[in-house]
């Protein structure tokens, strides 16, 4: 079977050029672009893209200091009023509906690229509770069918805060169709001077307030990394799949950097202090948690 990409033509012509995140104007799962030239308020780093007619698309992230980092990559239409854009491993790869073009703003709504093997699920309710640096979200909702697992990833788009999808992955085998309830829980790294977590799902984007933990999570907070800890700094990882080094590699990723960013003659030391799974509750657990103390030599 052979698959067609259309090439870039002229109906396109409205997206070539410099677009820049105008991010006070997004509404819900929306995103708004502006022209070069524009008055935007005064902020950290904007993200953005550079469309050109050969096919060309250049990424504009942020990055350290608010600095930009260029990824270059390539553009092409597949579905009618969808771009899909692909970087070849260089960052990941997004599609994204064209909500709305005029000569100076572009709406688009971000969505995951075609073919990637999971899509956005259907949700009856999604829940967020803080516990440190963390936000625990809590979802419900049903399945067609038994043959599919629940996950929560973070959206490719490099926006700060970040965003999130609610999807669901196809399992192999085949399964009957009957309606399957779900309730999934999972543990992110997330801003902890933000009250509201975005997460996309089949039918749009939520904003989700962010509530303290009751008595059914002080067990998740217990587990956290001391809040004064002697001779070294502390984090905790989670897997949701049970595994032992995905919750070490995010416990790894949780730890400060280091002041003097580290030198040759002096070597870190992590220890694994404790490691737990967590099951059941009003979240649905079925995590592992990895705490981690790392001290500096010297």
């Amino acid at each position: 079977m052979t698959t067609t990409t259309a090439a870039p033509t002229t109906a396109h012509q409205a997206l070539f050029g410099h677009w820049i995140h105008s991010r006070e104007e997004d509404r819900d799962d929306v995103q708004v672009f502006r022209r070069e030239g524009f008055a935007f308020p005064v902020s950290f780093g904007r993200d953005g893209f550079r469309v050109y007619g050969d096919g060309v698309f250049l990424q504009e992230d942020v990055g350290a200091a608010d600095g930009i980092v260029t990824v270059p990559g390539r553009w092409s239409c597949r579905v009618p009023g969808r771009i899909a854009v692909r970087f070849g491993g260089a960052r990941p790869d997004y599609d994204f509906e064209v909500v709305d073009v005029a000569d100076d703003v572009l709406r688009i709504r971000v969505q995951e690229p075609l073919g990637s093997g999971r899509e956005l699920a259907d949700r009856r309710s999604i829940e967020a509770f803080r516990v440190a640096d963390r936000v625990v979200l809590i979802a419900t909702g049903e399945l067609p069918s038994p043959g599919f697992r629940v996950d929560v990833v973070q959206s490719p788009l490099r926006i700060f805060p970040p965003r999130f999808e609610l999807v669901r992955v196809p399992l192999p085998g085949f399964w009957p169709q009957v309606l399957t309830p779900f309730r999934y829980a999972e543990v992110v790294r997330y801003p902890v001077d933000r009250d509201v977590i975005r997460v996309h799902h089949a039918d749009g984007v939520d904003a989700v307030r962010i509530q303290e933990p009751g008595r059914d999570l002080e067990q998740l907070a217990a587990l956290g990394p001391a809040t004064d800890p002697a001779g070294g700094d502390e984090a905790t990882g989670f897997s949701a799949a049970l595994s032992f080094d995905e919750a070490f590699r995010d416990a790894l990723a949780g730890l400060p950097p280091l002041e003097d960013g580290g030198v040759a003659d002096r070597m870190a030391t992590v220890r694994v202090l404790d490691i737990a799974g967590l099951f059941g509750g009003i979240a649905g657990f079925r995590h592992l948690t990895v705490r981690v103390r790392r001290t500096v030599d010297g």
